[in-house]
């Protein structure tokens, strides 16, 4: 159908995520209009220089630049440490596998989540890392999306975010993780 529509002179639909940064008339706040024209000309300054680069070395430079801005306003990335990973059970459904794990982000620090393979695929397959919204289920509650993407022979890692699905801090007086 894409193909189609480009042969026969259809324009092709805009997939910018540019335009979805608009200024919200509607408020009527100093805080606000000063944010949003000192955020807006710094999107047009970054669109301008991002539409520039045409080169693999203009895109290498580009990458080098925010490395060094990131490190310069967060600090420097902590050492890279072992992941441990556990596979805790694996699922096996038509079309795909779940495999149950948790691993270590940073020494004692547990990351638990999912990951869904597409079955029957060969060689390397596209992978998405799926940070999932805020749910007390966690990842759960987003399953639709995940099983949509593996079916389109995409592998998805679904992790919880801190707060949610396994990986809820509010315990009761027991000190066991709430709600049970």
């Amino acid at each position: 159908m894409f193909l189609a529509a480009c042969l026969t002179g259809h324009a092709q639909e805009d997939l910018s995520v540019n335009n979805y940064w608009t200024y919200n008339g509607i408020m009527t706040n100093a805080l606000y209009e000063t944010v949003c024209s000192h955020a807006f000309t710094r999107l047009n300054q970054r669109w301008s220089y991002v539409g520039g680069l045409k080169s693999q070395y203009g895109w290498e430079n580009r990458q080098a630049d925010v490395r060094k801005l990131l490190k310069e306003i967060v600090g420097a990335f902590p050492a890279k440490t072992p992941l441990n990973p556990v596979i805790t059970g694996t699922v096996k459904k038509d079309g795909f596998v779940i495999e149950k794990l948790y691993f270590e982000s940073r020494p004692g620090f547990y990351v638990s989540g999912a990951l869904f393979i597409p079955t029957g695929k060969k060689g390397k397959l596209p992978a998405i890392i799926y940070c999932s919204g805020h749910s007390g289920s966690g990842f759960v509650y987003y399953q639709n999306a995940i099983l949509n993407l593996v079916k389109k022979g995409f592998i998805v890692f679904a992790f919880d975010t801190i707060g949610q699905g396994e990986r809820l801090q509010y315990f009761d007086a027991d000190g066991k993780s709430w709600p049970h």
